[in-house]
């Protein structure tokens, strides 16, 4: 993406189907970026009952954290999931 404000967390939307609700379950989905500012380690997750994904960062020691929007980037995302 380019020409984008640079506010707000990474959120693609729009997954073909509605992943299924699993308590205590977020499947981690493969990611590769460039150009895309991030501390510790990148990984995405998918969201129970809803067709997207979070791009978060993993610091050692520390929670998981969303990652913001750069006003341009790239990334590329690949997995499969349980459909609700």
């Amino acid at each position: 993406w380019t020409a984008r404000t640079g506010t707000g967390n990474l959120r693609v939307s729009g997954l073909p189907f509605t992943a299924a609700a699993v308590t205590n379950n977020r499947p981690p989905v493969p990611v590769w970026a460039a150009n895309l500012t991030f501390r510790g380690q990148l990984c995405a997750r998918l969201n129970n009952n809803a067709t997207t994904i979070d791009l978060r960062t993993i610091a050692t020691g520390a929670a998981d954290s969303a990652v913001a929007i750069d006003t341009a980037a790239q990334i590329a995302i690949s997995g499969s999931y349980e459909a609700a």
